[in-house]
This record gives structure tokens, C-alpha cells and sequence, in this order.
């Protein structure tokens, strides 16, 4: 199965069809690998958050369903490393702070996508992923944190990303500077100051990704006020 027949399948029947294929399409792994695939495919390719998120939770749900059945361990943990990474996508692409063209999210999404975030976060922990993939977890969920409003949680999220990047400077960085758009957005106009350093650290840091981080901080402070506004 691949993106188009899985597009024509949703079109001409049900996403629950589509879902159906998916599981018949190989072994256990196969299968999950293939969950992960179409539903990053229906987000980059087609904007269709809705079956994103119906193939994605299928997925999920699918990879731990099976692992727990799984008698060979390293396929378990395989299954379950796989059900993260759609977790961790399915909470990125329900993320109210992209403002991705064509990506419509309410507060369902939002919902959804942090469960997904707090899913990706345990089985990092669970699995004992490197630096990057908990710092990651850490982040997503203090995301979601940062978009509810809930700011000294995201606070203490982005804080623990920080400590948790401990092999990448730009991504340490990156959460240090959410950790202060977090701060700015809680005091309302205050704190502008040490976001703008923190962006200026991004930048002075060198490399490409920091000055990606440094503009995405503008790009996400702008979509989580209208994200706010929405919500009243």
C-alpha cells in the first residue's frame, strides 16, 4: 500500500478501510512501519489532518497492541519504538504553533496531539532514548503546555529539554528560547528583552539550524497569539 491507494481507498469508502489494508499488508513491523509512513504522507502530501490523525491513532494503537503479544523482545521493542514516532508526528502535526498552510486545528486536534506528545514522552522514558529523543519528548509536551496556557509547566518542560540536550548546542539552545517565549507570553508584553538574547544566542551559535530556531521563535510567537485570540 502506498499514499495514492490509501488516498483512493479513504475517497471511495472509509478511513476505517484504509486502516483495514494497512493491517493486512505484512508482518507486525511492516505494518507499523506503514502506519508511520501514510500518515506522514497524508500531512506533507495531502493537508488531511482529520485521516492523519484516524490512520495515525490506528498505529498506535496497533504497534503497543501487538508488542504486548510480541514473544521475540527486540521486535517488541521495535513495535514500540515505531508507535513513538507516530505519537511524537501526530503530536508535532496537531501543534497549534506551526500554523502550517492548509492545517486547520481546533481545540480536538489540540487535544489529541497532546495526548500523542504525552504517549511520545513515556515511551522515550520507557525505551531509555538518547538525549535528542527525550529532549524532544520534553519539548513537544511543553509545547502543548505553552499553547493551553498552562506556562510554568512549559516552563519547567523547556527547562528539562535544556538540561536533557546535552549533545546539541543549537537544540539546548532552542529550548532555552522557548523557555522565554513561554515567560514573554505569560507576562504579556514583559520579557521581551531575554527573548530577543535568547534569539541572539541562536544565531551567534553558527550553524544552520540555530538561525532556523532563531526565526522559528518569531513564527511560533505570532501563531500562539492568534492561537489565544481563537480560543475566547
Amino acid at each position: 500500500m502506498n499514499h495514492e491507494e490509501i488516498r483512493t481507498l479513504i475517497r471511495e469508502t472509509d478511513s476505517y478501510s484504509a486502516i483495514e489494508a494497512i493491517a493486512e499488508a505484512g508482518d507486525a513491523l511492516t505494518v507499523a512501519k506503514l502506519y508511520l509512513t501514510i500518515a506522514t504522507d497524508l500531512y506533507w502530501k495531502s493537508k488531511d489532518l482529520p485521516n492523519v490523525m484516524a490512520i495515525g491513532l490506528a498505529g498506535v494503537t496497533f504497534s503497543l497492541t501487538r508488542a504486548v503479544v510480541e514473544r521475540h523482545e527486540e521486535t517488541a521493542g521495535q513495535l514500540r519504538g515505531t508507535a513513538k514516532a507516530i505519537a511524537y508526528n501526530l503530536g508535532s502535526f496537531c501543534w497549534p504553533g506551526w500554523a502550517e498552510p492548509g492545517i486547520e486545528i481546533g481545540k480536538k486536534e489540540c487535544a489529541f496531539g497532546f495526548d500523542a506528545a504525552r504517549c511520545n514522552l513515556r515511551l522515550a522514558i520507557e525505551l531509555k532514548r538518547p538525549s535528542k529523543g527525550m529532549g524532544n519528548a520534553y519539548w513537544l509536551v511543553g509545547a502543548y503546555e505553552l499553547a493551553n496556557g498552562d506556562f510554568d509547566d512549559a516552563i519547567a518542560a523547556f527547562e528539562k529539554a535544556q538540561s536533557t540536550f546535552t549533545e546539541d548546542p543549537a537544540m539546548a539552545l532552542m529550548a532555552a528560547g522557548y523557555r522565554q517565549l513561554a515567560a514573554h507570553l505569560q507576562s504579556g508584553t514583559q520579557n521581551r528583552q531575554s527573548l530577543e538574547a535568547a534569539k541572539t544566542a541562536l544565531l551567534d551559535e553558527g550553524s544552520e539550524d540555530g538561525k532556523a530556531f532563531a526565526e522559528q521563535l518569531t513564527t511560533v510567537e505570532s501563531a500562539l497569539r492568534d492561537w489565544y485570540a481563537a480560543q475566547k
